[in-house]
Formats: structure tokens, C-alpha cells, sequence
């Protein structure tokens, strides 16, 4: 991809945080992430380093921060995503590092236990994915784990379109894979697995 397409990226990213307001707790999304945060925090030892690449609003990293057992890091390559995450740990009163960076250019040492990020590989094709998960990687010493829409999902669906149609996704190109194992192979790293999370959710869809 070439470098202006990724400050295209950036820029949209930017505009799209700069506009965002702290909003109400929301009891079944919460939910969700505590249930992903406890799914990560399996795999690590007491007082583990946690890094979210790619952190958006960091809301999947407050539920680990809110778990007290891990120390958790994010980093983003928008300055505004960075901005808005502080003020909803702030919020919080929850505790974190931040650091504006590109997760594809991999600065930094690996010194985390586990890397992880939340609807990000379905934005890029086969081979940005390949280069992203590399760049976890180089931030890990143990674990990446990355999360993605469930595109067998009937009512994620409805839902996505129904944003689209109505102007009302502002996310770009998505376009979630049956499975990420040839990605993540691709990168250099030993596939585990998978698991299935946030059934609670539907209830959003459908509503």
C-alpha cells in the first residue's frame, strides 16, 4: 500500500476521533469486552504486559485495566484515536500507557507478553494483514491474539449494512476472511487457534 494511502488512513482516523464525545457505560458491550479481556488474561501471568496495536477508543484495553492484573499499553497511529483513549481512561480512573506510533513501521522492543487488537486486520487485504501481524509480533515475547467481525454472523450483517445504507459507517473498507490462519502462518507465527465471543451482542444487532 502506498505511504499516502496510509496518511489517507491516518487523516480518517483523525477526523473521525477528533469528533468523538465520552457516552454512557453500556451495560452489554461492556459485558463483551470483560469477556474478551478475561479470554486474554489466561494466557498471561500476574502483572503481565499487554499491548492493544491499533487501540481506537481503547475501550477493549479499560476492561483489561479494569481486571487490575495486567499492565496494558496502547498505541495507535492517530494522535486523536491516542487523545480520545486517554480521556476515557481518565474517565475511568484507570491507568495505561499511550503511545502514537505505526504498528506496520514495529518501533519499540519485544516487551510485551501479549499483543492484541480488535477490528483491525478486516480493514487491509492479505498482504497488510501479513505485514501488521508482523508488527505485533515484533512487540511481542509471547502472544498475539487478534479479534475480527464473525462474518458467518447473519445479524452482524444486517446490522453493517443497515450502518452503511444510512450513512452511519464511517470505518471504510471491511471485509472480515472465514479465517486468518494463512495470515497469521504467513507472518512467522504458530497458529493456536480460535474462539467464538460476544454472543450477548446480537441483542445490539437485532435491536
Amino acid at each position: 500500500m502506498p505511504p499516502d494511502i496510509d496518511q489517507n488512513e491516518k487523516e480518517k482516523w483523525d477526523n473521525y476521533y477528533v469528533r468523538q464525545t465520552l457516552v454512557p457505560a453500556d451495560p452489554e458491550v461492556e459485558a463483551f469486552y470483560r469477556e474478551l479481556a478475561l479470554a486474554m488474561l489466561a494466557f498471561l501471568p500476574p502483572g503481565g504486559r499487554v499491548l492493544e496495536a491499533g487501540c481506537g477508543s481503547g475501550m477493549h484495553s479499560l476492561a483489561l485495566a479494569r481486571e487490575g492484573s495486567c499492565q496494558v499499553s496502547l498505541i495507535d497511529f492517530s494522535s486523536e484515536a491516542i487523545g480520545y483513549a486517554r480521556k476515557v481512561f481518565a474517565a475511568a480512573k484507570a491507568q495505561a500507557s499511550f503511545e502514537v506510533g505505526d504498528v506496520f513501521a514495529a518501533a519499540g522492543n519485544a516487551d510485551q507478553d501479549l499483543v492484541y487488537n480488535s477490528g483491525v486486520l478486516e480493514h487491509y487485504e492479505f498482504d497488510r494483514q501479513v505485514a501488521f501481524l508482523k508488527g505485533m509480533a515484533r512487540r511481542s515475547r509471547r502472544y498475539v491474539f487478534v479479534m475480527v467481525p464473525n462474518r458467518e454472523c447473519y445479524w452482524y450483517w444486517v446490522w453493517r449494512i443497515r450502518s452503511a445504507a444510512s450513512g452511519q459507517w464511517p470505518f471504510g473498507y471491511e471485509k472480515p476472511a472465514d479465517d486468518y490462519r494463512a495470515a497469521i502462518e504467513a507472518a512467522g507465527l504458530h497458529y493456536l487457534g480460535r474462539a467464538y465471543f460476544g454472543a450477548g451482542v446480537v441483542k445490539r444487532y437485532l435491536a
